[in-house]
């Protein structure tokens, strides 16, 4: 059996030997006679003496490992497709909050060569806006796939692009963007999700800034063992780890007082890059900013 199971089979045993059950049934892992392991149903009896002594014990085993990976595979589609309605829901009201601003902003421009200016933000806006419906109709595409189809992204390129998705917030807030991202750089990851992420983090750098100063936020790239690193970091408000440490990445948890606060972004970003083999880790100290640390494998590793 399975090393991971062995805890569940001896209280299973235990159990039946206290009297306390008659039979016992578990999902338990067994090697395969032909080296690879297969989920089963295990029927656990304890056979007693005339004495009512545990004599011996009779194991019945079903083949559930077909049954088992379709639930697996059932639980990864769910998982995605939520996933996708929350890119739907949070990274289209981004693009639609920003051309709104934009707008806004040029109605009211008294300055003819400032309102161009603006339209063609507004412009450049929507355009992005298209190549971000063009990602999301390729994940419906391949919702039926698995694992989530990923392509070569030159990062600089990409991040420069949603940050002109988002230039009227951080024009609106004085933010400034500082990049230190070799523009050779590239990681293998999906393009919807890497846009989704970077407009995450960055419209949280900028919706919990402090209120004394004016967003600073630094996308920085390094390369460590076995992973491409891209940090994020910002002079914002900060969270208190000491809290919310094992709380950050969960669904609807939030940690400030902020109207539009919803618990989402953070849960989205950790499942999108966690589906594709990478990891999310943060650093923050209250009133002095944060530090979010993206790790993407390398591209050597998955070819």
């Amino acid at each position: 059996m399975h090393a991971e199971d062995l805890s569940k089979i001896s209280d299973m045993i235990s159990s039946l030997i206290a009297l306390t059950k008659r039979t016992d049934q578990a999902e338990i892992r067994f090697l395969h006679q032909k080296g690879y392991y297969i989920w089963t149903m295990l029927n656990l009896s304890m056979v007693h003496d005339d004495l009512g002594k545990p004599n011996y014990l009779i194991f019945q085993l079903k083949d559930i490992d077909e049954r088992i990976k379709n639930r697996q595979l059932i639980k990864a589609q769910n998982s995605r497709l939520q996933n996708f309605a929350h890119i739907i829901s949070h990274n289209l009201r981004s693009h639609s909050g920003n051309i709104h601003a934009l707008a806004e902003m040029a109605i009211n421009e008294p300055e003819l060569e400032e309102k161009n200016h603006l339209m063609a933000m507004v412009k450049n806006t929507s355009s992005r806006l298209l190549e971000t419906l063009e990602n999301l109709n390729e994940i419906v595409k391949m919702q039926q796939q698995y694992p989530v189809a990923t392509s070569v992204i030159m990062v600089e390129k990409e991040v420069k692009r949603v940050l002109d998705i988002l230039a009227a917030s951080i024009t609106q807030c004085n933010a400034v963007i500082e990049l230190d991202i070799p523009y050779q750089e590239e990681v293998i990851f999906n393009p919807a999700y890497f846009e989704s992420i970077i407009i995450n983090l960055v419209t949280n750098a900028i919706k919990y800034k402090h209120p004394q100063r004016d967003p600073l936020i630094k996308l920085t790239m390094r390369c460590t063992e076995g992973f491409k690193q891209l940090i994020i970091t910002d002079n914002g408000i900060g969270i208190d780890l000491t809290l919310h440490k094992d709380k950050i990445f969960r669904l609807y948890k939030t940690f400030h007082h902020h109207p539009d606060s919803r618990g989402v972004g953070l849960y989205l970003v950790k499942q999108q890059i966690e589906e594709l083999g990478g990891s999310i880790s943060v650093e923050s100290r209250i009133d002095d900013g944060t530090r979010f640390i993206l790790s993407f494998p390398n591209k050597d590793l998955q070819i």
